[in-house]
Order: structure tokens, then C-alpha cells, then sequence
């Protein structure tokens, strides 16, 4: 089964990022708003944006998730984790008289995507990567 590690990292990476940006001031800042998204992830962080004047007078939004700690950040990153894999694992058994190669052609042609509950978390915050 291939997994799509790329964008789990990038995920992770947006999370952490998004946590240590938490932590800055930024003196630009205009307007901040929070608000807690619902999502299938227990205690889900805050959406945190905030609008500062960029290069040229250009007005940019930024949207960042924010924690309340370390922890709070390892355990929404670990249940992303299960979720993805209870998920694959329901597929697996859904389809385990599939080989192999069979099972990849129809992983393709299904449109299967194993990256759901994650998009399904991002989606569900209205979280925005630009």
C-alpha cells in the first residue's frame, strides 16, 4: 500500500510552524481572529489569522492553526495518525481478495485517496495552504 508521506510531512511541518508562529508577535498586525473549527480531532486547535501590511501596501491574510502546547500538538498529529490508518485499514479489508497489482489498478481507477481524514481535518477548520 502506498502511503503519501509527502503530504503528511507537509502537514506535520504546517502544524509545527503554525505552533512556533504562535509564539512571535508581528508589529504590522491589523486584525486577529480565532475561532475553534469543529473537526473529527478531539480538541481541535484554534485558526488563528491575522491581516498585516506587506511589500507595496498589499494587505496579506495569514491563517496559522494554534496550540495550546506541545502536547496538545503531538496528540492532534498522533490521532491524524490513527485516523489514516483505521481508515487505509478499512479499505484493505474491504477489498482483501484483491493481489497486490489489483488492488493498486483499483486504488487508481477507484479515485481512492487514503489522505481523506486528514482533508477531512483540514476542511473541516477551513484551514487554507497558500
Amino acid at each position: 500500500m502506498k502511503y503519501n508521506f509527502l503530504r503528511m510531512t507537509a502537514m506535520c511541518a504546517v502544524l509545527s510552524y503554525s505552533f512556533s508562529l504562535t509564539n512571535c508577535e508581528v508589529e504590522d498586525e491589523i486584525t486577529t481572529t480565532a475561532e475553534n473549527k469543529s473537526s473529527s480531532v478531539s480538541n481541535t486547535p484554534d485558526l488563528i489569522s491575522f491581516t498585516i501590511q506587506g511589500a507595496q501596501n498589499q494587505t496579506e491574510v495569514i491563517t496559522m492553526l494554534k496550540f495550546a502546547s506541545w502536547e496538545h500538538f503531538d496528540s492532534t498529529a498522533n490521532q491524524l495518525s490513527e485516523e489514516l490508518e483505521i481508515y487505509d485499514d478499512a479499505f484493505l479489508a474491504a477489498n482483501e481478495s484483491l493481489g497486490e497489482e489489483e488492488l493498486d489498478e483499483f486504488e487508481f481507477t477507484s479515485g481512492y485517496n487514503d489522505q481523506v481524514p486528514q482533508i477531512n481535518f483540514e476542511n473541516s477548520l477551513e484551514f487554507k495552504i497558500h
